[in-house]
């Protein structure tokens, strides 16, 4: 019985360190997550799942549209209300490199260049499409985890005297 309960202890114990680092993906697609306007070249924004993504002059709303688009001088904030942001991708149909979010840093294509991926660790990601229009079928959105290599710093509380090690 004892085996049994050591064992179920430590089933537990392992489900519960797994979801403490489980990440979060929010993925945005034109059918199903809209904007809050209706036309082309205006302001427009979308929320989903603790992830804001606002842009200067976009069309996430379009009737009809299979991409969120993104025209050329606007500029995009990706912001999460629910953790650290680390991974930003953008799936288009098209070669994205001639134009799309060229300079931003972290940001990186694919081999077939129809992918964008951005990369880091912030709560805020600010994207400028300064070469031209991205058009993208898909944004997904990962907010991370902390490393489970990254042991965190020792607390030290009390008032007797630390001597040792």
């Amino acid at each position: 019985m004892n085996k049994f309960l050591r064992n179920a202890f430590v089933a537990v114990l392992a489900m519960v360190g797994t979801a403490a680092y489980a990440q979060t993906v929010v993925t945005f697609i034109p059918t199903e997550t809209k904007g809050t306007t209706t036309g082309n070249k205006t302001p427009d924004k979308m929320e989903k799942g603790g992830i804001t993504i606002e842009s200067t002059d976009a069309a996430f709303n379009v009737k009809g549209n299979q991409h969120y688009r993104f025209y050329k001088n606007s500029k995009t904030t990706i912001t999460s209300t629910i953790g650290n942001i680390t991974k930003i991708e953008f799936t288009c149909d098209v070669d994205n490199t001639a134009n799309g979010f060229a300079g931003v840093e972290g940001y990186t294509f694919t081999g077939d260049k129809k992918t964008g991926t951005w990369e880091g660790d912030a709560d805020k990601v600010v994207f400028a499409a300064s070469k031209g229009q991205v058009r993208a079928t898909k944004v997904v959105v990962t907010i991370g985890t902390p490393d489970p290599n990254t042991v965190a710093p020792p607390s030290i509380e009390g008032v007797s005297p630390f001597l040792d090690k």
